[in-house]
């Protein structure tokens, strides 16, 4: 059975991308269908927002306020406004372009979010057990669970958060070669930033795992060097900068 499910998995891969998004999406309605109904009043406030999702009342608050700077082209007080909620500035873009504060818009962003964080799980397992056919399937479980599938239908920081992650990891799997690779630096990079700007206050213990597995990796000759130079380049701009 998984091997038929990885097949057809491996043959069509944007038509499973389409499908998790759609699934993603219909979620996401569900959710905002009931989360603005009479129906389990005491899960809801009747506006949208669940009560297990609580935080996503705040970040609209602040998303509507950060509207008003892009209303009125103020671009650099926007991207510097709540910088203790890094995402709240794309809440507040996607508000801008639609025309639309219902946070059900904001969907545009979490639905290829969680459908990436899918694929780079599953990439990521199938780097580390090359000779499984389970473990791919099996891990990706992790963002299906109602817990997180549930919060990534909202406007919690979670979905980002859980991307990032998978990302670094997926960098990390890819770059173990003895040559010169760019995307996995790229990966890791970008992953590291998105994490880092959502939780500043893991620069340093983030930092120290980072650098034990350069360390690591050099010594056991498992990275080349010019690897490891511009991973490190790329590394020192970003804890710099966050």
């Amino acid at each position: 059975m998984f091997s038929y499910l990885t097949a057809k998995i491996e043959k069509n891969i944007v038509l499973t991308f389409v499908i998790l998004l759609v699934f993603h999406a219909s979620v996401s309605i569900v959710l905002s269908l009931i989360g603005n109904s009479q129906y389990f009043l005491d899960l809801h406030n009747f506006d949208g927002f669940w009560y297990f999702a609580s935080d996503a009342m705040t970040y609209q608050v602040e998303a509507i306020e950060s509207l008003k700077f892009l209303k009125e082209s103020q671009w650099i007080q926007w991207w510097y406004a709540f910088q203790s909620h890094f995402h709240v500035r794309f809440i507040s873009l996607i508000y801008f372009l639609t025309n639309n504060t219902n946070p059900i818009v904001f969907e545009i962003i979490n639905g290829p979010i969680w459908a990436a964080t899918v694929f780079i799980i599953y990439r990521t397992s199938q780097g580390l057990f090359s000779n499984s056919v389970v473990a791919p399937i099996v891990t990706t479980l992790f963002v299906f669970q109602p817990s997180v599938l549930l919060h990534s239908t909202s406007l919690l920081r979670d979905n980002f958060v859980i991307f990032s992650v998978a990302l670094m990891c997926y960098g990390w799997v890819l770059i173990p070669k003895n040559k010169f690779s760019l995307k996995p630096i790229i990966y890791i990079g970008i992953g590291s930033f998105l994490f880092l700007s959502l939780k500043e206050y893991l620069i340093a213990p983030t930092l120290i795992i980072f650098l034990t597995f350069l360390t690591y990796t050099l010594v056991a000759r498992k990275i080349s060097v010019i690897n490891i130079l511009v991973l490190a380049t790329f590394l020192i701009l970003i804890f710099s900068n966050i």
